[in-house]
């Protein structure tokens, strides 16, 4: 009898086990997507860490070695981990590889590729550096985050907005801080956020998008607040939520993007609702997303960026959707990814960005076709 409860034990042990492993190894299969977005176009990184994209393509930002826009997803590049593009112009994108090496495509006037050049502008994908692990967009300036958390800074530098004391334009990165942790490249501001939760703003100020009490613009970042662990750049406006999951918001308002239940710009920050985890800045749409993973808009909603099946503005925040983990909002188009891993699209689609095979806009939600 105790050599079969033995055998039994052994057994059950064995079996459990096994099944650990398997159940390991299946949690490793639902990896989550990246998704990324810019005026009219969007971008995929899947589980696998390749890249995709649709969309917008004059300037060859896609990366697909053409300047042919596309209305579903095209293989672009293998062993990606992250990848950033021009939010407002939609002229340039910046990827990085799971090497921390740093790649770029599209259009390069200002020096944006922070290649040591201003060639126009180019088709095919090209290395610009190692030692990367993080990289913000603007509209003609890139902010990168070095491995030993440095920020460094090239592009277009209109209203000091690289951060570098001056106001003239880089075609080279040029080292602006440390100790960072994320940066927000807007289009013409940026926002840091430094390793001890504090929050800095440099360039355009006009409209209140520092929330520092002023319209001065900066060339060099100046400190706002404490406390912050999240933020982003908009167009002429500035989210942010804090430690205690709270959003505040600045700067430009005409169309209730601040999500103050009015259209009044501000230059101090408001606090405008609790309970938020993520925070997206649109051209004049903002999205969140609650600690409950439901997603609300508020703004501009004339494409129906919302997904609401309206093109009516909001001055707050209205619930838009459930089971959502990650949200970003181009210029007219705005791309979620479900809990479930599944990736849904709407809004404008003139130019293919909502990946759904066609050029139809759509007024709701809508499932993008993943290969």
């Amino acid at each position: 009898m105790k050599s079969n409860i033995l055998i039994l034990a052994l057994f059950t042990l064995l079996f459990g086990c096994l099944s650990c492993k398997k159940e390991k190894t299946d949690d490793t299969n639902t990896a989550d997507y990246q998704i990324e977005t810019a005026r009219s176009s969007t971008f995929i990184i899947k589980p696998d860490h390749t890249l995709w994209a649709t969309g917008y393509n004059s300037y060859g930002m896609l990366g697909n070695g053409t300047n042919i826009s596309q209305n579903a997803l095209v293989k672009i590049m293998d062993n990606v981990s992250m990848v950033s593009t021009a939010k407002y112009s939609g002229r340039y994108t910046m990827i990085l590889q799971k090497d921390n090496s740093l790649w770029t495509v599209g259009y390069n006037d200002d020096g944006q590729f922070g290649n040591g050049t201003t060639e126009t502008e180019t088709y095919s994908i090209i290395k610009v550096m190692d030692n990367v692990k993080n990289v913000s967009v603007g509209n003609n300036h890139t902010m990168i985050i070095k491995t030993d958390n440095t920020l460094w800074a090239t592009g277009n530098n209109n209203n000091g907005k690289l951060g570098d004391g001056t106001i003239t334009n880089r075609s080279s990165f040029v080292k602006v801080m440390e100790n960072v942790k994320s940066v927000s490249a807007g289009v013409f501001h940026t926002l840091v956020l430094k390793t001890d939760n504090t929050l800095w703003a440099s360039g355009y100020n006009g409209d209140g998008e520092f929330g520092d009490g002023t319209s001065i613009d900066k060339s060099s970042f100046i400190k706002i607040m404490d406390n912050v662990i999240s933020m982003d750049a908009g167009v002429y406006y500035s989210v942010i939520i804090k430690t205690d999951n709270t959003l505040w918001s600045t700067g430009y308002n005409d169309y209730g993007q601040l999500g103050d239940g009015s259209e009044n710009d501000r230059n101090t920050f408001i606090k405008v609702l609790d309970n938020v985890k993520i925070v997206k800045a649109g051209d004049n749409v903002t999205m969140i997303i609650k600690k409950d993973n439901t997603l609300w808009a508020t703004g501009y909603n004339g494409y129906s960026q919302f997904g609401n099946g309206t093109t009516t503005d909001a001055t707050i925040f209205t619930k838009v959707a459930e089971n959502v983990k990650d949200v970003k909002t181009g210029n007219r188009h705005t791309i979620i990814l479900k809990t479930d891993n599944t990736i849904w699209s709407t809004g404008g689609n003139s130019h293919g960005q909502l990946g759904d095979g066609t050029n139809t806009d759509r007024s709701t939600f809508v499932p993008m076709y993943i290969p």
